[in-house]
């Protein structure tokens, strides 16, 4: 559930709020926070202040029992998404405090049905031992003057509690009484469902919060009872099936008695005959016991010869016999699962459970929901908000993973850790790959087939119906030959000698092996070619996987041009050779089917147009244009040939590739000639459409580099529409746009959407950190420094970062701390060396903080990092020094806005303003919109009185939502130019921007605001900022931007 947009200013205050006065003695806080603020029903923010109090609890080393939150917010544990992040935020808070992982503390910690069955936790739905506790006395009351004692709960479900109760106008029979507080019609529906295989409804009884179904008790052992009662798969047979319904009805008959029940009340493990509910189907119609004596001819005497595979196909057919009623009727069932199949005292399998079944005959009501493991991938989809219509092959699937989990003791595929959109995508994409089956488990072959039908990710792939799939169940259980699922040759022969045994002897053999040895040669021929192709497609799959890894971490690397990252990303090509001429093709074409052809292709389109642009932006870099050593521009070639090749290999052709021919111009500027085959007469590279949504996607690593962060977002967006990259990729590129943008509220979502796919990425942490921090949230963002820390101790920008947040928030002993640690991993570091010198300074430790500053400045640095942090830090009469630094910084990153912004502000304070211009035009080179460029040239243009120009570039920076510092240097632009009706707008931008926090400690000594001071209305403004200054900012509550950018100002 998102928070809208006209809460969220509330939400913030409340969260500043909680976090100020925030104290580990009580959580009553949080409920008084959220009405001060009238956000008293909404479950979003009362989620957001939880995680607060749970990652302020264990900072302070006394967290709380999540059943402590449960009991003060019960309403919200009714929602699976809210529930999930207060356990994300309570399991990384215990990995943060150094606790060990503790999986029972989220056992029982949701209402919902969603994370009712988690293979971890998974229970019946039955209790070992019924509980005794039981509805409300007013209930009990009204249950009672209709005729029914309840005796004992027998089960508890997402919707609905279970209970035993005596009916007592009717010879004191058991009845199982359904009380049910969320009815969806689920009465009306069994009322039209009329099957031996489906639990029916004698009476239905409203009363004023709830629903009472009474419905016939034939005994407590469901499938999952069932299921987890037997050690292993293998003991999953007709003798063990009945040994634990007798075992059941003892238990049963020992808890009734033990509750005081009717003592002539007994509960066997024999059939209801007298029941037209348990009246069992004609027995002696079925073939497979219609020659024993009439008196063994029941039910539970049937099961008794009966091995796995012969007792999943007796259950499952029962199954699908009722699936077949239900949906001839229009109705799915829509939470097919294991604890919803009732193993009724005569061995029948009955359907429990209606309460999210729908009719597939509306699709304006279908209904998003059931239970994470069993669930099909259209129902995650639309979960998700896919417009999907319910479809009754989505049972069919239900029944697949059933039929799987009974033969093999575990879940075909791996469950979504939750109902959240995050978790539900990672699920849809495991679904797509093959069943895998345990060569340990002896499971037939045609029932393989049939499995592996249901359990087709695209539905259309599945049976078309349930009588479909229960035809093949019985082929299969009279060994037949499956009608609808493709059955290997192999199984079909089996089948036939199964059938035939007699043919299996003297001369009928050898006819027999001559016969199969000419049939076996076309298989073989088959089998061959399958072995083939499925070995390209591992070979595709695995390629696959590592290039996702690889660009991913190139992608969220601050560092993404160093060598190494470079060398990684570049390896897998010459691994197998596919920067050598005509090697593309060949591995492309080594793919059986043109399907096959194309994925290849798209897949090698994307790692080497991606390799390509960084390569450029390597280059652009560490050389600049036309500077670049011959083997780097070699290797670029090599790069471009390559995806020139694969662009041809897949049918396209270069000429009209957006990607390629940018890659070609970006070539042509490093080697000074053109040596493409693209007819000059060509459309611009800028004007071409995009072919394809990979051609999109290089695009948007193209945007990122040229820093044109708004159209990466828009094309980002666009392809999450699609899910046409990886969400690995999306997200931390989103982020990244975001936050190239400063929209950092926006940013800090998508870092965390990349954190939860890549948990121990220590940079992503760290990026999160700088957004939490630009956020001024410093509690926040020096968690995910810390984090980040102790997945990678040497990360220096992560501990940098963590010691200047430590500062902000009045911890400089800690800030120490954590620098000392630092250089414990990298003592010669600059860049935390010079740092230390600032905290020793602020600590009054004179001589430590002068000797790390000696250090820092007679250091040779060895990284970029280490010039543009010295420089910063240099002291304020070295500007030479600091020039010297910023210059050899550019030399080894000419690309880097920071690098320019500093220098502007060294040229401002040695006085040249043309040079300070200058580096602010390459700013603009680089990033036409950046705001902060444009602002600040044209506070130096009207320092030179070039009027006009200084108001078109505050004009041009005013076009789109500005940060407070923007608004600032806006208003000095308005001072410096002088007339009333500029120092109006300076006065109310200069407003804004002290509003927003920034500005206040420069407004009184700042000499660009002189004349705006004479300017009536200044001096209330003076008044906010003294009242910020007190009330919501303090010096040291200064964002890094803030604290850290030179500003032409100073």
């Amino acid at each position: 559930m998102m928070i809208e947009a006209k809460d969220t200013d509330r939400l913030e205050d409340a969260v500043a709020a909680f976090e100020t006065d925030w104290t580990n003695d009580s959580i009553d806080r949080i409920a008084d926070v959220l009405k001060c603020h009238s956000l008293d029903d909404d479950l979003a923010a009362a989620t957001e202040l939880i995680r607060v109090d749970i990652e302020r609890r264990y900072g302070a080393g006394n967290p709380l029992d999540l059943a402590d939150y449960r009991s003060a917010f019960p309403r919200l544990w009714r929602h699976q998404e809210f529930v999930s992040q207060i356990h994300f935020e309570d399991r990384r808070s215990r990995s943060v405090a150094g606790m060990p992982d503790d999986p029972t503390r989220y056992q029982e910690q949701t209402d919902g049905r969603i994370d009712d069955d988690n293979p971890s936790r998974r229970k019946s739905t039955v209790d070992a031992a019924a509980s005794t506790t039981g509805p409300s006395d007013d209930l009990r009351r009204n249950l009672r003057q209709i005729g029914y004692e309840i005796d004992a709960r027998l089960g508890r479900g997402a919707f609905s509690e279970v209970y035993l109760a005596t009916e007592k106008h009717l010879a004191g029979r058991f009845v199982v009484l359904k009380i049910v507080r969320d009815e969806r019609n689920e009465s009306q529906r069994l009322a039209t469902l009329q099957h031996t295989n489906i639990v029916p409804i004698f009476s239905v009884h409203r009363f004023d919060d709830c629903t009472v179904l009474c419905m016939p008790y034939a005994g407590s052992l469901t499938l999952q009872k069932f299921l987890t009662q037997s050690d292993t798969p293998e003991d999953r047979d007709g003798q063990s099936l009945i040994a634990t319904l007798c075992n059941r009805s003892d238990e049963t008959i020992q808890r009734f008695d033990a509750i005081g029940s009717p003592s002539t009340a007994t509960v066997t493990p024999q059939p209801y005959v007298n029941d037209s509910f348990m009246t069992p189907l004609d027995w002696a119609a079925d073939p497979t016991v219609a020659d024993l004596p009439i008196a063994d001819q029941s039910p539970l005497t049937r099961l008794q010869p009966m091995g796995r595979a012969d007792l999943t196909l007796w259950l499952f057919s029962k199954i699908v016999e009722a699936l077949v009623h239900s949906h001839a009727r229009g109705i799915l069932h829509s939470d097919l699962k294991p604890a919803n199949v009732l193993i009724r005292n005569d061995g029948e399998p009955a359907l429990l459970d209606f309460n999210l079944s729908q009719s597939f005959q509306n699709h304006g009501s279908a209904i998003a929901g059931g239970t994470l493991p069993y669930m099909s991938p259209e129902t995650y989809r639309r979960m998700m908000g896919c417009d999907l219509a319910a479809d009754p092959r989505a049972d069919l699937w239900s029944v697949g993973v059933m039929m799987y989990e009974f033969l093999c003791g575990r879940l075909p595929f791996k469950p979504p850790e939750s109902a959240a959109a995050i978790d539900l995508e990672v699920g849809v994409q495991h679904r797509r790959g093959p069943v895998v089956w345990d060569p340990s488990t002896k499971v037939p072959l045609g029932l393989r087939c049939i499995i592996e039908k249901c359990l087709a990710f695209d539905p259309a792939d599945r049976y078309s119906d349930s009588e479909q799939l229960l035809t093949d169940l019985r082929s299969q259980a009279s060994d037949r030959p499956l009608q609808f699922a493709s059955e290997p040759l192999r199984g079909r022969c089996h089948k036939w000698f199964r059938r035939h045994p007699r043919a299996v002897s003297g001369g009928s053999v050898a006819t027999l092996a001559a016969l199969a040895a000419l049939m076996l040669v076309p298989l073989a021929v088959r089998w061959r070619n399958q072995s083939l192709a499925l070995e390209a497609q591992s070979q595709l799959v695995q390629f696959q996987d590592l290039s996702d890894r690889l660009l991913a971490r190139q992608i969220v690397d601050p560092q993404r041009t160093d060598p190494s990252y470079f060398s990684d990303l570049v390896r897998p090509l010459t691994d197998r050779g596919l920067l050598a001429p005509g090697e593309p093709a060949r591995w492309i074409q080594a793919a059986t089917t043109r399907e096959s052809q194309i994925q290849r292709a798209q897949v090698l389109f994307r790692h080497l147009g991606h390799a390509a642009i960084n390569a450029v932006e390597r280059l652009d870099d560490v050389h600049g244009t036309g500077n670049a050593a011959e083997a780097e521009v070699a290797q670029l070639q090599s790069l471009v040939d390559a995806f020139r090749e694969t662009i041809r290999s897949a049918g396209g052709d270069p000429d009209d590739s957006r990607a390629y021919r940018f890659l070609q111009q970006d070539l042509q500027r490093f080697t000074g000639h053109d040596d493409s085959d693209v007819n000059n007469d060509s459309v611009p590279p800028e004007k071409l459409a995009y072919v394809s949504d990979d051609e999109a996607y290089l695009e948007a690593v193209r945007d990122l580099k040229d820093r044109h962060y708004s159209e990466a977002s828009e094309l980002l967006t666009m392809l999450a529409d699609k899910q046409a990259i990886a969400s690995s990729l999306r997200w931390t590129m989103l982020a990244r746009a975001q936050r190239g943008q400063r929209q950092y509220k926006d940013a800090l979502l998508s870092f965390t959407q990349s954190i939860e796919r890549s948990p121990e990425s220590p940079r992503l942490w760290y990026l999160r950190g700088r957004c939490q921090q630009s956020l001024k949230r410093f509690a926040k963002a020096e968690s995910d420094y810390r984090r980040a820390l102790q997945l990678d101790p040497a990360f220096v920008s992560a501990r940098w970062s963590h010691a200047q947040c430590l500062m902000a928030l009045g911890q400089p002993e800690k800030a120490l701390q954590t620098l000392n640690t630092g250089l414990q991993h990298r003592p010669e570091n600059l860049s935390l060396t010079i740092l230390r010198s600032q905290v020793q300074r602020q600590l009054g430790n004179i001589d430590a903080s002068k000797a790390d500053y000696a250090k820092a400045i007679e250091g040779t640095p060895e990284s970029f990092a280490e010039y543009l942090n010295r420089a910063k830090y240099r002291q304020d009469d070295d500007l030479e020094g600091k020039l010297a630094d910023l210059l050899e910084a550019k030399q080894l990153r000419a690309t880097s806005p920071e690098v320019h912004y500093q220098l502007a502000a060294v040229h401002t304070k040695l006085g040249d303003l043309d040079a300070a211009i200058a580096s602010l035009d390459e700013v603009r080179r680089l990033n036409p919109s950046d705001e902060r460029a444009m602002v600040d040239t044209g506070v130096l243009l009207a320092r030179s009185q070039e009027t006009e120009s200084a108001l078109q570039m505050m004009d041009a920076a005013l076009q789109r939502p500005n940060s407070g510092r923007t608004l600032y240097q806006a208003a000095c632009i308005c001072s410096l130019v002088g007339d009333n009706a500029r120092y109006q707008r300076g006065v109310s931008l200069l407003a804004s921007a002290i509003h927003s926090g920034y500005g206040v400690d420069l407004l009184r000594t700042d000499s660009d605001l002189d004349a705006l001071r004479l300017f009536p209305g200044f001096a209330a403004v003076g008044r906010t900022a003294e009242l910020v200054r007190r009330t919501r900012y303090s010096n040291r509550n200064q964002g890094q931007d803030e604290q850290n950018d030179w500003d032409i100002t100073d």
